[in-house]
């Protein structure tokens, strides 16, 4: 499996839409059955996965807004199913923020009591990890730019969402312990892909 991850805005998306691997990337369920699957996979998680539970404590850590900690819960089940479930192919198949995106989940906060309970965990280095994985960044003048033309249910001012998502991204940069190549645009995926 191979995920491509990155920042707010860095262009994830884009750049595997534009790309010859569009075809590879893998489509997550979002149909109307998609809310009371999750609800399922978080009860189910919680009693046979130690990992999962202590991704939910950090969650229940954090200041956010209940419905706000009920949102990043099912968009961590989300992205831990997946790559469990896509852990290993034969194919080179993609995931669009697979389990490592899982950080910018938890770690998009100044709050210093979720760095570090995730970092005493070691929550990167207990997730399903890729066979490779593409951290994208962008400069942080395209970055404002495209926040501020499509925001982010998070940000509540743009500068310091900017600043924690960078902080974010070096974290995983610094740590991730397996393959990893930083990219910003799709021919640097071409290049780096026919190298995996």
């Amino acid at each position: 499996m191979i995920e491509v991850t990155g920042h707010p805005c860095s262009g994830k998306t884009y750049i595997l839409n534009k790309s010859q691997f569009k075809n590879s990337v893998f489509k997550k369920y979002v149909g109307i059955f998609r809310a009371p699957k999750l609800l399922f996979l978080v009860v189910y998680y919680t009693f046979i996965d130690e990992l999962v539970r202590d991704l939910i404590s950090i969650v229940f850590i954090s200041k956010e807004k209940a419905y706000t900690k009920l949102v990043l819960i099912f968009n961590i089940i989300d992205k831990y199913h997946y790559s469990k479930k896509l852990r290993s192919p034969r194919d080179k198949i993609m995931i669009d923020e697979g389990a490592i995106h899982i950080i910018f989940n938890l770690l998009t906060t100044d709050e210093s009591r979720v760095w570090e309970v995730t970092d005493q965990k070691e929550i990167l280095h207990r997730l399903p990890q890729p066979g490779k994985l593409f951290l994208v960044k962008t400069s942080k003048e395209i970055q404002a730019e495209r926040l501020s033309k499509r925001g982010h249910k998070r940000m509540k001012h743009a500068n310091d969402f900017i600043r924690i998502t960078r902080e974010v991204s070096k974290y995983i940069e610094l740590n991730f312990r397996g393959d990893i190549s930083v990219i910003s645009n799709a021919t640097e995926l071409k290049k780096s892909f026919e190298n995996t």
